[in-house]
């Protein structure tokens, strides 16, 4: 799903978006933990992919989310960071399946965090940028699992020959 970033966050759109954000991450740290917390409940298994100290993580997180909701009146102009992003999360274990929790625990904390819960016209607003978010991350993840495994198989057919 890689639809027009302008459907995925139109000017109310993104007002709403902006506006949550505001109001869920005014305690980051708690909002980190309460985040991670959710993932790891949504798919334990995850947790093996992640440090035990998760203080940077946290804070990568944030400032990620950040970028991407003060990026909202450009949008395009976030494509080749999250296509990075996507590619270096290859590196990290992640799986395709995993944006699916990542989504949903950002949404129910962005949700648990805010003052009130977020209205339907908002939940709809982050779930349709996160989707886009993630289609551009696996982009960038497909591309560099393709290109390690042209790698790998430039590596294995000279081997023979050495």
């Amino acid at each position: 799903m890689t639809e027009s970033p302008a459907a995925a966050t139109t000017d109310p759109a993104a007002l709403l978006l902006k506006r949550s954000f505001a109001a869920a991450v005014r305690d980051p740290d708690r909002f980190g933990r309460e985040f991670y917390a959710r993932v790891f409940a949504l798919a334990p298994a995850v947790r093996a992919l992640f440090p035990d100290d998760l203080a940077h993580q946290r804070e990568k997180l944030l400032r990620a989310l950040t970028v991407v909701v003060r990026g909202l009146d450009a949008p395009e102009s976030l494509v080749p960071t999250l296509r990075q992003l996507g590619a270096r999360h290859v590196g990290y274990g992640v799986q395709a399946g995993h944006y699916v929790v990542v989504g949903e625990a950002l949404v129910d904390t962005l949700d648990a965090r805010s003052e009130q819960p977020l209205d339907p016209a908002t939940r709809a607003a982050w779930v349709r940028l996160f989707g886009w978010i993630a289609a551009h991350m696996l982009e960038g993840a497909e591309a560099a699992d393709g290109a390690t495994r042209v790698a790998n198989n430039g590596a294995t057919a000279a081997a023979p020959g050495a």
